[in-house]
Formats: C-alpha cells, sequence, structure tokens
C-alpha cells in the first residue's frame, strides 16, 4: 500500500516558494500592521486585475456570502434559490439572516438546473445563489437571463471556482463579477488558499462594494459613524501578504489541475462503471475537485481505494436539504442531487501530484470496480 499519496498536499505545494512567503510574512512583522496593512489594498488591487472587477477582502468566504446578500437587501421573508449540492454555507447565510432558501435540483454538470430554478420562482423570490461547484461555472449567461425575466439579484458562489470562465455572449470572462456580486473563499485548500481563513467579495458594481465594505466594517460609514448594523469580517494583512505571493501561481496550477484531469478523463471515459460529470462548452474547469459517480457499493468502494493508499473524499456525504438544521422546509425530492449524492466520489487532484502518482490512482480505480462483488 502506498502512503505518499494525499488528498491534498499544502507542504509540497509552497516548498517551491517557501523564500517568498516567509519574506513576505517578515515584512508584515516588520511594519506590524495587522489589521488593514498596506499589503490588503494591494492584494485587493491584484485581484481586481485578475478578475477585471472590483474587490473586497473580507474574514471568510462565508461572511462574503452573508454580506453580499445584505448587500443586495435580501430581508426576512424573501426566498433565495439555491442548489442543495453544496457546502452547508450556501445555505447557512440565507437562514441567518432570516431569509428563506429554496433548494433547487442540479443537472449533470453538478450545477444548478435551470429548469428547476424556473419552476421553484415565486413572488417572494428575491435571489439566486449560483454556486460554481467543484471548480466549473455555472451556465451564467442563461442564470442572468433567468434573472432578468423574474427580476432578481445574482450572487456567485465562487468559493471552489476562483479562476474559471464562463462565456457569456460569445466573450470569455472569469467567473465572480458576472452577477451581481461574487463571493470567494481563501480557506487554505481552496485553488488559492491562504493560511488560515480568508475570503473576497467581488462585483463590477462600486456601489455595491462600498455598501459592502460598510457592512464588513461594523456599518461604519466612517471611523465612529455607524449607518447600519453591520458586522466585523476583515481580511487580515498576513493573509493578504500570502495571497499576493501565491496569485501569480494560480493559473500555473490550475494548469497543473487540468492535465491531471484530462488523464483522469482520458482513463475513465471507457469505464461502465463510472459516470464523469458533463463539461459543457460554455464554461472552463479548474477543478478544485475531480468528482466521478461510481455504481455498485459506494462505501466499499472507497474502503478499498483507501486500503490501497488512494485517499478519496465524499463532496458532501449529505446534501444540505437533507441536514436536520433545514428540517422545518416542506420537503422537495431533488431527484439527481439525492443519486449524486449517493454516487459520487472524490479523486485526489491537487497540483503536486506526479504522474506516477496519478497513473497509480487511476489503475486503482479501474482495479476495485472491477473488482467489486
Amino acid at each position: 500500500m502506498r502512503k505518499d499519496i494525499q488528498i491534498i498536499d499544502l507542504p509540497a505545494l509552497h516548498a517551491p516558494i517557501l523564500d517568498e512567503l516567509n519574506e513576505a510574512v517578515a515584512q508584515v512583522m516588520d511594519h506590524q500592521q495587522f489589521i488593514n496593512g498596506p499589503e490588503v489594498a494591494s492584494f485587493e488591487k491584484e485581484l481586481g486585475q485578475y478578475l477585471n472587477a472590483e474587490v473586497l477582502g473580507v474574514g471568510n468566504g462565508t461572511d462574503a456570502l452573508e454580506i453580499a446578500l445584505l448587500a443586495l437587501d435580501i430581508v426576512p421573508g424573501d426566498e433565495v434559490l439555491v442548489p442543495s449540492f453544496s457546502y452547508f454555507a450556501s445555505a447557512e447565510v440565507i437562514q441567518r439572516i432570516g431569509a428563506i432558501p429554496v433548494f433547487v435540483d442540479v443537472d449533470a454538470t453538478f450545477t444548478m438546473d435551470l429548469v428547476d430554478a424556473k419552476q421553484k420562482i415565486s413572488s417572494k423570490t428575491k435571489a439566486i445563489i449560483a454556486v460554481h461547484l467543484f471548480g466549473l461555472s455555472a451556465n451564467m449567461e442563461e442564470v442572468m437571463q433567468l434573472a432578468a425575466s423574474y427580476h432578481l439579484k445574482v450572487i456567485e458562489d465562487t468559493a471552489q471556482a476562483i479562476g474559471a470562465e464562463c462565456k457569456v455572449k460569445g466573450s470569455w470572462k472569469k467567473v465572480g463579477p458576472l452577477g451581481d456580486m461574487g463571493c470567494i473563499s481563501f480557506f487554505p485548500s481552496k485553488n488559492l488558499g491562504a493560511f488560515g481563513d480568508g475570503g473576497a467579495i467581488v462585483s463590477n458594481n462600486q456601489e455595491l462594494i462600498a455598501k459592502a465594505k460598510m457592512i464588513a466594517q461594523h456599518g461604519q460609514s466612517a471611523k465612529y459613524v455607524h449607518d447600519t448594523i453591520g458586522m466585523n469580517s476583515r481580511l487580515d494583512t498576513l493573509q493578504a501578504a500570502i495571497l499576493s505571493v501565491k496569485l501569480p501561481y494560480l493559473d500555473h496550477w490550475t494548469q497543473k489541475r487540468q492535465a491531471i484531469a484530462s488523464v483522469y478523463k482520458k482513463a475513465f471515459t471507457s469505464c461502465e462503471a463510472i459516470t464523469l460529470g458533463v463539461e459543457p462548452s460554455y464554461s472552463s474547469h479548474v477543478y478544485h475537485q475531480f468528482t466521478i459517480l461510481v455504481r455498485g457499493n459506494r462505501n466499499q468502494i472507497m474502503e478499498r481505494l483507501q486500503e490501497m493508499g488512494v485517499p478519496v473524499r465524499l463532496y458532501y456525504p449529505m446534501a444540505i436539504h437533507q441536514q436536520k438544521a433545514f428540517s422545518h422546509l416542506p420537503k422537495v425530492p431533488l431527484v439527481q442531487t439525492e443519486r449524486f449524492q449517493s454516487q459520487m466520489i472524490s479523486l485526489p487532484i491537487h497540483p503536486t501530484l506526479s504522474e506516477d502518482q496519478v497513473h497509480y490512482i487511476v489503475n486503482s480505480v479501474l482495479v476495485v470496480l472491477k473488482n467489486q462483488n
């Protein structure tokens, strides 16, 4: 059994740039402006140039979603469409502000099924949270068309898809600022990860960014002047310094992920026991996760892969609408979500995997599926 394959290997990722990271941290230690130091504004500008948008750094990706909802004037009783096939935070923030999550199914891309979304729009619906799951963009052109038809706001949950692109009106654009507001997580395991918590809000609407900034700083319009009830959510200087070092490497790391995914797809396409997620022509994929659907005893397959030294994960073992926290909401059948949740397995796909490790993973998966009871 191999012991050298990790689901994510941060030490290996950071080793080649360790001197740059140490220098960035040392500079912060020299000036010790740990809150709102110059590195924060610098990183916001750099990320803004990368995404072609205005950027506000905040404490984490969950805060980003909540602040965006508040900035878009979503209030208690409003309904917000959100896919249940996502991380819990995508719906948690809706409930936290007193609004009502309306769970939508997903299609074969693992992103929001817009036919189902349209059927669930009511007079109370005020917004859509489009989740770019596993690194693949939702169909933002159709999301925006649907939103425009019903006068809805659009928030992009870009926690797993920084750098991904979507074709809108014939042009390729990076996800995040395609809707009214986009929300990014810099959790350490993300494609662009900090050394702790961090997040950002992006938008092409300067007024919304200004409003979000006020909310994120205790509702202050000026120091000690509070125009509204806000929260305390800031990207700290150390994390901004680290992210500034890592941002120039993001596209290179993405290319590494895409190369690994290409090997996986070529190997698994002809395997009858595996179904791959559909990758539509309107979106690029940055492969935060590489998720497959397996036919057979999923738990047994996972156990055998783990025994062979192939770490696999479930993203996510329970859909959001199945969680106890949302048991008070009406039960809705989400056929695809529930099927995917019972069949999915995510394989390692971090940029530091070697060619040998990738081929070992491929062969192990094929052997296990061929020999399953």
